[in-house]
C-alpha cells in the first residue's frame, strides 16, 4: 500500500500536468488563431482606408464638382465589391451625395455620428462602429477627411460604407477546426461578423460571459472561459484592434479540451481503485508499465512545446494511450495552425503587394490629374492621359480617338506610332477595327491576338509594322452614357488585359471624359459669354451690374458699377471706361432720387426682383426712368431706360380719355337739348285745341331744332373724315370778301341775340383764293360763333380781311373771356373743353375749333390764336395763300330752274313715322305716294305699281335696301327708275356702297325736306 501511494500520486500529478498543458496549448492555439484573424481584419480595413484616401485627393473635390466625382466613384466601385456605398458629407454632417451601384435612400443624415465627430476633432481617418443605414441594412463607416491642413477643418468627409459580409469573408477564409468559432465585435460590443451563423447573429450583442470577460480584462490580449450565443462552454481568447477598439475573439469548445482529461481522470480513478485492491501483486508490474510511457509522455509534451510532431507511446494502459493520442493530436493541430498562419501571412503579403500596386497606380493617376489641371489645351491633356496609361501598362503604343458614334474616329493623342501608321488608323469609320467597334457598340473590345482575330484584319499590317500583338479598346463615355471616343492600348504580347489594366483603362477613360466634357463646356460657355457681351454692347437698352458697398458697421450705403454697356454709359453721361468701378452715388450726383438706391438695397435684402417707374432728378434734369433690378450672384443686374416720352404719351392718352368722356357727356347733353323742344312742340302740334298760329310756331321750333341736330352730326362726320383723310375739297376761284359776308350772315342771329357790336373791315379790292367756298365759310362761321359765344352780352367783335406778302389773312377778334396761356395749345384739340372764368358755363362738343383747324390744313392754310390771358379776349387768324387779282375771271351767277313734275313714288322704311311723314310731305307737293315697311313688301309694291321714284331705307328687315335696289335694276324697266337711298349711314364708304348697288342718290337722315322735294320733282 505504501508502495502504490507514491506511484498513484506521481501518476495523478502527471495527469494534472498533462491536462494543464493541454489546456494551455489550447489557449495558445486559440490566441494564435485570434491574432491571425485580427491581422486579416486589419489588412482589409487598411486596404479600404488606403483606397478611400486616394479617392479623397481627387481634384474634382477641390473644384467642388461633386457630380463629376460621383461619376468617377461609380466607375471605381466595381473594383471594391466590399463597399456598399460612398458618401460625401459636409462639415455639418449633411450627406451631399450617396454613390452606389444600387438604388439608395435620399436621406441627408448619417447613421453613425460618433466617428464623424471624432474625425472632426482629430482630423484623421476613422473606423466607425456598425450601424443601420437609411435603407435598414448594416454597414461599417470608414471615414477620411478631404483637403485637411493642420489648422483647417476638412471641406468634406469622404465615407465608405463597408459591408459586414466583407469582414465575415475575411474570417471565413481561414479554416478553423470543427467546433471553433471566430467573432468580430465593434467598440460598442455589437457583433460585426461571426464564422458560424453570421447572417442570424450580425448586429447582435456579445454573449454575457464574453462581455464580462472583456470588461474585466482591458488589456489588448487575453483569454478566459465564456459561453457562445448557443449556450456552449468555450475557452475564449481575444485581441483588441487599435485605434478602432474592435475585438476579435476565438472560442474553442470546452468539451474538446476537457474530454481527454475527463476520460483520463476516470480511468485513473478506476485504476487506482483496482491498484488498491491488487496493490502488492501489481506494484512491480505497474511500476515497470507506467514509468516508461510517462517518460515518453513527458518527452512528447516537451516536443510539442518545441513545435515538433510526436508519436503516441505504446502502452497497455488505455489512459496513457489516450493522453498520447491527445498529445499527438495537439502536435498535429499546432502544425496545422502554423501552416495556416504561414498561408495567411503569404496571402497578406500578396494583398499588401496588390494594395501597394493599387496605391502606386492611384498616385500616378492623382499626379496625372494635377498635371492635367495645369494644361490649357485639350489635346495636351489627352496626350498626357495616353502617355500615363501606356506607362502603367508597360506598353509602347497607345491611341486616343474621338467620335460621336456616327462620324469617323479622329486621333487626338497617340504614343509610339509612326506617321504612316497614324495615317492608316486615322478617320476610321465606326464598326471597323477594335476602336471602331468599341465606339459603335459602346463596350470594351479585346483583341487577344491581332494575327488570328478577324476583327483586326484591316490593321494587321500596322500591328506587324509597329510590333504589337494584342489590343484592348475602352469607350470614353459622357455622363449621359453617350460615347465620345475610345482609349486604346496596344501590347507586345498576345494576351488579354489583366483586371488591373482594365481598371486603369476605365479610370483613364473616365478622366478623359471629364476633361473632354470640360473643354466642350468651356468652349460653349466662351461662345455664350461672347454672344452675351455682343448682345449687351449692341443693345439699345441700358444695362448695368452693381455690387453692394458696406460701411464699417456693415450697413449697405452704396453700390459699385461692376459692368455697364455703352448705351447705359451714355445714359449716365459717361463712357464705359470712366464709369466702371465708380460709386453709384458719385455717378448720379447729390440731386438723384434716393428711391433708386433704396430699391437696389431692397433687392439685395429680400433677393426679389423689382420693376418700377420713378421720377429721376439726376444730372440736374427731370426725367421718368423705368428700373428693373434682379438679384444676381451677390450683385444686382439693372435694366433702366428713359421712359419720359412714353410717360408723356401715357398722360396724353389719359387726358384724351378724359376729353372723350367729357365729349360723350356733352354730346348727350347737346342732343337732349333739341329733343326736349321737339317733343313739346310735337305735343302742341298734335293737340286738337291748338290754334293754327301755335301749330305753325311748333313746326318752326321742330325745324329749327332738327337743323341744329343736323349741324352737330355734320360737324362730327366732318371731323371724322378729316381724321381719316377722306374729306375732299371742291376748290374753285372765289373772292374772300364774299365768303366772309356769307359767314357773317350765317352767324348774325347769334351775334344779334347777345347784342354784340360787330365791326367788319374788308378791302375795296377782291381777295382771290383757290378754295372750297362751303368749307371756308364753315371755318369762318365757327370762329365767329365762338367769338359770340365766349363774349359777354354787349361785347365787341372785329372781323378784318387783308393781304400780306401774297397771303390772305382773316382775323376774328373779340373782347370776351380770353384764354389762359397754358391752354393756347389745347384750344385746337378734339373734344377739348378749355376752362373759363366767372360764371360762364362751357357748352358744346369741343370739336368746332378742331374742325376749323383741320379744314384750314386741307387748304394749306394756317389757323392761329392769340390771347393775353383770361379776361383779355382772343383773336383767331386764318392765313391762306392768295391769287393775283388779274387771275379773276368775271363770272355771273347762274341759276338752274327746276321743273317740278308730279311723280308716282314708293317710300320704303321700317320706321313707320319716318315713312308716313315723308309721304305726307310729298303728297302736299301733289305726288302720288305709296308705302312699304320692309324689303320684301317694297319689291312686291314696286312690281305692282311700277313707280317712277323709289325712296329706300338701307337697313330694313326681310331684304336690305341695297338688295332691293339691285333686284329693281335687274328688272326690264328697272333702269329708268330713280332710286334714292334714305339712311342714317353717311360715311363715304356708305355712299360708295349705295352707288354700287344702283342708287342714283344717297341722302343722310335727317333729310333736308327742301332738297328732297327738289330731287324728287326733277
Amino acid at each position: 500500500m505504501a508502495g502504490i501511494l507514491p506511484l498513484a500520486l506521481v501518476a495523478g500529478l502527471g495527469m494534472v500536468s498533462i491536462v494543464s498543458e493541454q489546456k494551455e496549448l489550447a489557449k495558445q492555439r486559440s490566441l494564435e488563431a485570434t491574432r491571425l484573424a485580427a491581422t486579416a481584419v486589419e489588412v482589409e480595413l487598411s486596404r479600404s482606408l488606403n483606397v478611400l484616401q486616394a479617392l479623397s485627393k481627387s481634384p474634382l473635390l477641390d473644384a467642388d464638382d461633386l457630380d463629376g466625382f460621383a461619376d468617377m466613384v461609380r466607375r471605381v466601385l466595381p473594383s471594391v465589391p466590399s463597399w456598399h456605398a460612398v458618401l460625401i458629407i459636409d462639415q455639418t454632417g449633411q450627406v451631399l451625395r450617396r454613390v452606389s451601384l444600387q438604388s439608395l435612400s435620399n436621406s441627408s443624415s448619417i447613421a453613425e455620428p460618433e466617428s464623424f465627430i471624432e474625425l472632426l476633432r482629430s482630423r484623421g481617418p476613422q473606423i466607425g462602429n456598425m450601424a443601420r443605414g437609411p435603407s435598414g441594412s448594416w454597414g461599417i463607416p470608414l471615414r477620411v477627411p478631404v483637403n485637411t491642413d493642420a489648422d483647417e477643418e476638412p471641406r468634406y468627409v469622404l465615407t465608405a460604407v463597408l459591408q459586414p459580409q466583407a469582414i465575415a469573408d475575411v474570417i471565413n477564409n481561414r479554416r478553423l477546426p470543427e467546433g471553433w468559432v471566430n467573432t468580430v465585435l465593434d467598440a460598442n460590443g455589437v457583433r460585426i461578423a461571426r464564422s458560424m451563423r453570421h447572417q442570424e447573429t450580425v448586429g447582435g450583442v456579445a454573449a454575457p460571459m464574453l462581455q464580462q470577460m472583456l470588461e474585466e480584462n482591458p488589456s489588448e490580449e487575453g483569454a478566459g472561459r465564456s459561453e457562445s450565443v448557443e449556450g456552449k462552454a468555450l475557452y475564449t481568447s481575444f485581441v483588441r484592434l487599435q485605434p478602432s477598439g474592435w475585438v476579435v475573439a476565438t472560442g474553442i469548445p470546452s468539451a474538446l479540451v476537457e474530454a481527454g482529461a475527463a476520460r483520463a481522470y476516470t480511468l485513473y480513478g478506476g485504476g487506482l481503485l483496482l491498484s488498491l485492491l491488487f496493490a502488492v501483486a501489481a506494484a512491480l508490474f505497474a511500476t515497470r508499465r507506467i514509468n516508461v510511457p510517462m517518460e515518453q509522455l513527458r518527452d512528447a509534451a516537451q516536443d510539442i512545446g518545441q513545435g515538433q510532431l510526436v508519436q503516441a507511446p505504446e502502452s497497455e494502459i488505455e489512459e496513457i494511450r489516450e493522453v498520447g493520442r491527445a498529445l499527438a493530436s495537439a502536435a498535429q493541430a499546432r502544425r496545422t495552425s502554423e501552416a495556416e498562419r504561414d498561408t495567411m501571412l503569404s496571402r497578406l503579403a500578396l494583398a499588401q503587394q496588390d494594395l501597394t500596386q493599387q496605391v502606386s497606380d492611384l498616385e500616378l493617376i492623382q499626379e496625372l490629374s494635377n498635371r492635367l489641371l495645369q494644361m490649357p489645351r485639350l489635346n495636351e491633356q489627352l496626350q498626357a492621359i495616353i502617355d500615363t496609361l501606356c506607362t502603367l501598362h508597360g506598353a509602347e503604343h497607345g491611341l486616343l480617338a474621338l467620335s460621336d458614334g456616327s462620324k469617323p474616329l479622329r486621333i487626338h493623342a497617340s504614343r509610339g506610332f509612326s506617321v504612316d501608321s497614324l495615317a492608316i488608323m486615322d478617320n476610321v469609320e465606326p464598326g471597323l477595327g477594335a476602336c471602331g467597334i468599341a465606339v459603335q457598340d459602346g463596350t470594351r473590345v479585346v483583341v487577344a491576338d491581332t494575327e488570328t482575330d478577324p476583327r483586326f484584319r484591316e490593321f494587321v499590317t500596322v500591328a506587324r509594322t509597329e510590333g504589337f500583338r494584342s489590343v484592348h479598346s475602352t469607350p470614353i463615355r459622357h455622363s449621359d452614357e453617350s460615347v465620345l471616343g475610345t482609349l486604346t492600348v496596344q501590347l507586345k504580347e498576345a494576351r488579354s488585359p489583366t483586371q488591373r489594366e482594365i481598371r486603369l483603362a476605365d479610370l483613364a477613360a473616365g478622366i478623359a471624359a471629364v476633361f473632354i466634357d470640360r473643354a466642350r463646356a468651356q468652349s460653349k460657355v466662351g461662345m455664350l459669354e461672347q454672344r452675351l457681351q455682343v448682345a449687351l454692347d449692341s443693345s439699345t437698352v441700358p444695362f448695368a451690374i452693381v455690387t453692394p458697398r458696406h460701411d464699417e458697421s456693415g450697413e449697405l450705403n452704396d453700390f459699385i458699377l461692376e459692368f455697364i454697356n455703352p448705351t447705359g454709359a451714355a445714359s449716365l453721361r459717361g463712357t464705359v471706361t470712366d464709369l466702371v468701378g465708380r460709386r453709384l452715388r458719385e455717378v448720379l450726383g447729390p440731386n438723384a432720387n434716393p428711391q433708386a438706391l433704396e430699391t437696389l438695397a431692397e433687392v439685395m435684402q429680400f433677393q426679389q426682383p423689382r420693376d418700377l417707374e420713378m421720377r429721376s432728378t439726376a444730372f440736374n434734369s427731370e426725367r421718368w426712368v423705368r428700373l428693373i433690378a434682379t438679384p444676381f450672384d451677390s450683385s444686382v443686374a439693372v435694366w433702366f431706360a428713359d421712359v419720359t416720352q412714353a410717360k408723356h404719351q401715357e398722360q396724353a392718352i389719359l387726358e384724351s380719355d378724359r376729353r372723350k368722356d367729357e365729349f360723350l357727356a356733352t354730346l348727350a347733353h347737346e342732343l337732349r337739348n333739341p329733343l326736349a323742344p321737339i317733343r313739346l312742340a310735337a305735343g302742341i302740334f298734335g293737340s286738337a285745341s291748338a290754334s293754327d298760329a301755335q301749330k305753325q310756331r311748333s313746326q318752326q321750333i321742330i325745324e329749327r331744332q332738327v337743323r341744329h341736330m343736323a349741324l352737330l352730326l355734320d360737324d362730327l362726320f366732318d371731323i371724322s373724315r378729316i381724321t381719316l383723310g377722306k374729306l375732299v375739297l371742291r376748290k374753285e376761284r372765289l373772292d374772300l370778301r364774299t365768303v366772309v359776308e356769307a359767314a357773317i350772315e350765317t352767324a348774325r342771329a347769334k351775334i344779334e341775340t347777345k347784342q354784340h357790336e360787330l365791326k367788319v373791315t374788308l378791302p375795296a379790292q377782291p381777295i382771290l383764293l383757290e378754295a372750297d367756298p362751303l368749307r371756308l365759310e364753315q371755318i369762318l362761321t365757327n370762329l365767329i360763333n365762338n367769338a359770340a359765344k365766349f363774349t359777354p352780352n354787349g361785347g365787341c367783335i372785329r372781323i378784318t380781311a387783308t393781304t400780306d406778302q401774297g397771303n390772305a389773312v382773316v382775323t376774328v377778334a373779340d373782347n370776351g373771356l380770353g384764354i389762359a396761356k397754358e391752354n393756347l395749345k389745347l384750344i385746337f384739340e378734339r373734344f377739348a373743353q378749355v376752362p373759363v372764368s366767372g360764371t360762364h358755363v362751357n357748352t358744346g362738343l369741343g370739336i368746332g375749333l378742331a374742325l376749323a383747324k383741320g379744314l384750314a390744313k386741307l387748304h394749306d392754310a394756317e389757323l392761329r390764336v392769340h390771347s393775353e390771358g383770361l379776361g383779355h379776349g382772343a383773336a383767331f387768324s386764318l392765313c391762306l395763300p392768295a391769287l393775283p387779282v388779274s387771275d379773276l375771271a368775271e363770272s355771273g351767277s347762274t341759276y338752274q330752274s327746276v321743273t317740278v313734275n308730279k311723280r308716282r313714288i314708293l317710300v320704303a322704311d321700317d320706321n313707320r313715322d319716318i315713312a308716313e311723314t315723308m309721304a305726307e310731305i310729298l303728297r302736299l307737293e301733289g305726288h302720288e305716294v305709296h308705302l312699304a315697311f320692309d324689303g320684301v313688301e317694297a319689291f312686291e309694291r314696286y312690281q305692282q305699281l311700277e313707280p317712277e321714284v323709289v325712296l329706300l331705307d338701307i337697313g330694313m328687315p326681310g331684304l336690305r335696301g341695297d338688295e332691293v335696289a339691285r333686284m329693281i335694276r335687274g328688272q326690264p324697266v328697272g333702269t329708268s327708275v330713280k332710286l334714292i337711298a334714305i339712311t342714317g349711314w353717311g360715311q363715304p364708304s356708305d355712299k360708295e356702297n349705295a352707288r354700287a348697288a344702283g342708287f342714283d342718290m344717297h341722302m343722310t337722315k335727317p333729310v333736308d325736306i327742301q332738297r328732297l322735294i327738289s330731287v324728287v320733282g326733277e
